[in-house]
């Protein structure tokens, strides 16, 4: 159940990336109602994570943010590092929509804090993002209908280790490797 509400999550960002806000409104109900009684932090926070993106795409990124900005403040205070970044890369992609000079803010502290701690790849996300809002292309990566028939399909099978095919015949779990 656990690893279903990631998978479930992750779902979610995958029909947004799609413009498919009703089905991801759907799986990520479906990741919060699995999660009420989780304490697991490494299942809380990229469910969060998702559940900001989902609401930002809904029309109501204000709470998104907020969202994002407690979620922020939880992983400084338990110096959950890595976690703290990817939900201040979160909260900077969704300020780029609604609020973009605090998202110039958001995400040059987020590639500087990054850098000085050796995490290249979040300070390469970062720099990404900025060039990304510089440019005014704020367009959603494409995901493919055969990613989200896979996910689907490995949720079903086995709820507890998705994986997704790769077109080379591999599998790849994504949460743990099956190649």
């Amino acid at each position: 159940a656990v690893t279903g509400a990631v998978a479930h999550a992750t779902l979610a960002r995958i029909l947004l990336a799609q413009g498919r806000v009703k089905e991801a409104q759907a799986e990520i109900s479906l990741a919060l109602a699995t999660t009420r009684t989780v304490q697991d932090l490494s299942v809380l926070i990229p469910v969060q994570i998702a559940s900001a993106f989902v609401q930002a795409e809904s029309g109501s990124p204000g709470s998104a943010i907020k969202l994002l900005q407690k979620l922020v403040r939880d992983c400084e205070r338990r110096q959950f590092v890595n976690s703290g970044f990817q939900a201040r890369l979160a909260l900077g992609e969704i300020q780029m929509r609604s609020v973009p000079k605090e998202s110039v803010a958001t995400l040059q502290s987020l590639e500087h804090d990054a850098k000085a701690l050796g995490y290249s790849l979040v300070v390469n996300k970062a720099g990404e993002a900025q060039r990304r809002q510089k440019s005014g292309s704020l367009r959603k990566l494409p995901i493919t209908q055969a990613a989200i028939s896979e996910l689907r399909k490995a949720r079903q099978l086995d709820p507890l280790s998705p994986v997704i095919t790769h077109r080379s015949g591999k599998t790849a779990g994504l949460f743990r490797s099956r190649c």
